[in-house]
């Protein structure tokens, strides 16, 4: 009897709260807009569309380059195209998802979308983790261990644990999410609002979980594979600072085979060097400068292996403040708060901007990727400023 009148004073309170941060409106059915944020509405709006138009072009481009060329038969390209998938979701469905919520003072969800929002809101980005993680994996297996490429039903299979290890550390919140309905108290004038907010005996495990998700699925995953993407790096370099008159070193050090190029160039070396019994120098120097196949698959494997680090860290470095703003937070305001100091809610609408921003990014990162170098300095050359010139006269 004591737990049930604990509960309903809380609740009380809850609406006490909530009707103070409300008492200027008239009609309480309406769509309000959060009075810290009303000033800068326009701005936000226009931010959160632009990224999102960018983002899902950006991105279904992505899928569309992968699936034509039948790029997905690449293990790097299949996780690529998760990659992508989960951009796209986050552009489509996550993003005007969380700028509603952000922009409304009042919860006109419904009971379902209470324990829904947040696992919308965090399962894709814990799946972008889980899909770098698994890149670095997949890199450090195939360039480092010189392993055969995995098979397409072992790349679904983790695409899939991607996603399923997302929902399931996410689910809690449906058990411990819950809307009150403000309408059972105050009349049905109310109707159709509620207050978001979590269940009595849920506080406490929400705030070990919160922590928890913020490090095991965020800073644990991208500090691993940052660390691996960069001893790739490393073995890369080693591999190609090697030098290639050492007869014993495989020529393809990648996959261990020996393209036509390389195998044309020691059938030469090993016939003059049984008729001179040395090997000539033009010859020697043909050699070590020459780019063989093996030369230009590690340069296509570092130059992959730069494009992923630029992509996890953007990642990483956009995510990062609005993560942190929330996690430290929670304890504090609640998922959801009522009421809370203006500059709060302006850095937590500024910092959710920022992390949208890797959904352009990532198509970016992807585009120069692919791109040519031709074309890439055709770029650059039409924004190159002219360099003017000084006066001789005068100067």
């Amino acid at each position: 009897m004591s737990g049930i009148i604990y509960e309903n004073q809380l609740r009380l309170q809850l609406i006490k709260r909530w009707l103070e941060a409300n008492n200027k409106t008239e009609v309480f059915t309406e769509l309000n807009i959060r009075p810290s944020i009303q000033c800068l509405l326009p701005l936000f709006v226009c931010l959160f569309s632009l990224v999102a138009v960018i983002g899902i072009v950006g991105n279904i481009s992505i899928i569309v380059v992968i699936v034509r060329q039948k790029l997905y038969d690449d293990n790097t390209f299949f996780l690529v195209g998760n990659l992508a998938l989960c951009e796209l979701i986050r552009c489509v469905i996550v993003l005007p998802a969380s700028a509603i919520q952000l922009f409304l003072h009042n919860w006109h969800f419904g009971p379902a979308m209470c324990s829904l929002l947040p696992i919308i809101q965090w399962c894709p980005i814990f799946v972008t983790c889980l899909t770098f993680l698994a890149l670095s994996i997949v890199r450090m297996w195939v360039f480092v261990r010189i392993r055969l490429p995995l098979p397409l039903w072992v790349m679904c299979l983790c695409s899939l644990l991607t996603w399923g290890s997302a929902i399931c550390v996410t689910t809690p919140f449906i058990v411990y999410m819950t809307t009150l309905d403000i309408s059972d108290y105050l009349g049905p004038r109310f109707s159709g609002l509620g207050i978001c907010t979590l269940k009595q005996n849920s506080q406490t495990k929400m705030a070990h979980l919160i922590p928890a998700m913020y490090v095991l699925m965020f800073l644990l995953p991208m500090i691993i594979t940052c660390v691996m993407f960069f001893i790739i790096l490393f073995k890369a370099d080693v591999h190609k600072s090697k030098p290639r008159a050492v007869n014993n070193l495989p020529l393809n050090i990648t996959f261990g085979e020996e393209t036509a190029e390389d195998q044309r160039l020691r059938e030469v070396r090993e016939s003059n060097t049984r008729v001179t019994g040395v090997e000539s120098s033009s010859l020697a120097r043909q050699r070590m400068s020459a780019p063989t196949g093996s030369q230009l698959e590690l340069t296509n494997e570092q130059r992959t292996n730069k494009y992923l680090v630029i992509m996890t860290i953007l990642f990483a470095v956009l995510w990062l403040p609005f993560l942190t703003f929330f996690t430290t937070t929670w304890s504090a305001d609640g998922p959801y708060p009522i009421e809370r100091e203006d500059y709060k809610d302006v850095l937590n609408v500024v910092f959710l901007v920022l992390g949208f921003l890797s959904s352009v990014f990532v198509p970016v990162v992807f585009s120069l990727w692919q791109m040519s170098t031709e074309r890439k300095q055709k770029i650059k050359s039409v924004f190159r400023f002219p360099k003017w010139r000084k006066n001789r006269a005068g100067q």
